[in-house]
C-alpha cells in the first residue's frame, strides 16, 4: 500500500469541529483519486496532510512504508522533495527563474549532477508538451502552460505520487482538459499514482476511485466503472443539500 492513514485527525483553533475527522484511507500504488467535496470541507487539508506539510492533532500517515510524523522535520522535507510531487491550483512557479531552470528547481536542491537534470528537463519538456518555451518565464506562459510547467517540476524527481490541490481550478474548460488529459495519459502509460482535490465533477471524472467528502470525513469511495459519474453526482448534491 503506497498512502496508509489510520485515524487522522486535525482541528484548527478557530473551528467549532474537525477538519479531518477519524479518517481511515488507503491508496495503492498506481491509483487515480480525486477528493470531492464543498469548499471548506476539509479536502485541501487532509491533501497537506498526506503530503507532510501538516501536523495531524492525532493519527498517522505512511508514504511507501514511512510514518511521515514521526520522522524529523529535516527527514520529512526530504522525503517530501523525492516521494511526493506536488501541482497547486496557483502553480507556485518561481517567477525569476524561466521555464527549464523552474522544473530543474527540486534536481538543483537535491545535488543531482549535472547531466542527469539536463537529460530530465529535456525529456519533461517534450513530454508536457513544452518545446520552444523553455527560456520563457511564468508571466510570459498562459495558465496552461504554467501548470504544464507545475507539472513537470513535480514529476522532475520520478516522485512515487502527485497530489494536486484543484490543479485546473485557475483554467477555462478548454486548458483545463488539456492538463487532465496529461494526468491522465501519465497515470495510464506510468500508472503514476494521483491524488487530485477538486471540486469540479469533469475533473472527477478522468479518475478511477472517487472520495466524496464532506465535514472531514469520507462520506462516499466509489470505485468508477462505465456509468457511473451520474451516481457520483446524485451521492456529491445530496452530500451539499445535507
Amino acid at each position: 500500500m503506497l498512502i496508509v492513514m489510520e485515524g487522522l485527525c486535525k482541528r484548527y483553533p478557530s473551528g467549532e469541529r474537525p477538519v479531518v475527522d477519524g479518517v481511515n484511507l488507503h491508496v495503492e500504488q498506481g491509483e487515480f483519486v480525486a477528493v470531492m467535496g464543498p469548499s471548506g470541507s476539509g479536502k485541501s487539508t487532509l491533501l497537506n496532510l498526506m503530503g507532510g506539510f501538516d501536523s495531524p492533532d492525532q493519527g498517522k500517515v505512511c508514504v511507501d512504508g514511512l510514518s511521515l510524523y514521526d520522522l524529523s522535520e529535516k527527514r520529512r522535507t526530504l522525503i517530501r522533495r523525492r516521494k511526493i510531487g506536488f501541482v497547486f491550483q496557483n502553480y507556485n512557479l518561481i517567477p525569476t527563474l524561466n521555464v527549464r531552470e523552474n522544473i530543474a528547481f527540486p534536481m538543483a536542491v537535491d545535488r543531482c549532477p549535472r547531466e542527469e537534470i539536463q537529460m530530465r528537463v529535456k525529456q519533461l519538456v517534450q513530454d508536457l508538451e513544452l518545446e520552444g518555451k523553455e527560456e520563457s518565464f511564468p508571466a510570459e506562459l498562459s495558465g496552461g502552460q504554467q501548470q504544464r510547467v507545475a507539472i513537470a517540476r513535480a514529476l522532475s524527481m520520478q516522485p512515487r505520487v502527485i497530489l494536486a490541490d484543484e490543479p485546473t481550478g485557475n483554467l477555462d474548460r478548454r486548458r483545463s482538459r488539456e492538463v487532465l488529459e496529461i494526468l491522465s495519459r501519465l497515470h495510464r502509460k506510468e500508472r503514476l499514482t494521483i491524488v487530485m482535490v477538486t471540486h469540479d465533477l469533469s475533473a472527477a471524472g478522468y479518475a478511477e476511485r472517487i472520495l466524496l467528502y464532506k465535514d472531514g470525513r469520507i462520506e462516499s469511495d466509489i470505485r468508477q466503472s462505465a456509468g457511473d459519474l451520474q451516481h457520483v453526482l446524485e451521492d456529491f448534491l445530496t452530500i451539499l443539500r445535507t
